[in-house]
């Protein structure tokens, strides 16, 4: 986790959830920065036990839907979706919605190879000092065991405090009723059409989720 160009991502993970030394960057989207940290995953051990982690901890507040419309609309390479796929699987354990995101990824690869991943990462499996992570096995990463620890994951609570995608849904669930609502406190003046396109949702759930809280937000009251 060196150089400058990283320090972008550790703000965004902060703000998500994981503690760095990094200011935490406003309201950063949870999916979003998954995505974009699956390159440096390949070639940084620490960060990706680090992520493993978060999304234990978080499994119940990441969007699967969310997940799987920047899965299709976004040009991921194969290594990485295969490193997504191996974080779900993870995560999975302890929200099994995550399955579908592997399976999505399964259909879509259809045939799993090697994964090319800095070579230090697969030092302890190949000597022989421990077995390799199945849930990254499966997708062709050889990495070690990820085992629990929380003291690097900052506590749901506070993360609210300072994500407005966390607190949205911490309070309707990892749903698009969170998105939208977070959606419009972000910018009340979007329409619609615009929810629909940026967040991948039916142009039937933006209109009438969107109408309902819109007309809570116009009359100044608060969304929760």
């Amino acid at each position: 986790m060196k150089g400058e160009n990283v320090r972008p991502l550790l703000a965004d993970l902060r703000s998500i959830g994981i503690w760095f030394a990094e200011s935490p960057s406003e309201n950063a989207n949870p999916e979003e920065t998954l995505i974009a940290s699956l390159g440096v995953l390949l070639g940084d051990s620490k960060l990706l036990f680090f992520v493993a982690n978060w999304m234990s901890i978080y499994a119940d507040l990441i969007h699967t839907e969310r997940l799987l419309f920047l899965i299709k609309t976004r040009p991921i390479p194969t290594s990485q979706l295969m490193m997504l796929a191996g974080l779900c699987r993870h995560a999975s354990k302890k929200a099994k919605k995550l399955q579908l995101v592997c399976t999505t990824i399964k259909k879509r690869v259809k045939q799993i190879k090697k994964v090319a991943i800095a070579e230090y990462m697969e030092l302890p499996v190949k000597l022989g000092q421990c077995e390799a992570n199945p849930d990254f096995k499966e997708f062709g990463i050889t990495v070690p065991p990820i085992w629990p620890f929380e003291d690097k994951i900052v506590p749901i609570d506070l993360a609210a405090k300072i994500n407005l995608h966390i607190r949205m849904r911490v309070l309707f669930g990892a749903s698009w009723r969170a998105e939208i609502a977070t959606y419009i406190l972000l910018d009340g003046e979007a329409t619609f059409y615009r929810m629909r396109k940026d967040l991948g949702c039916t142009n039937e759930t933006a209109l009438r989720i969107g109408k309902q809280l819109k007309m809570i937000h116009a009359s100044g009251k608060p969304l929760w």
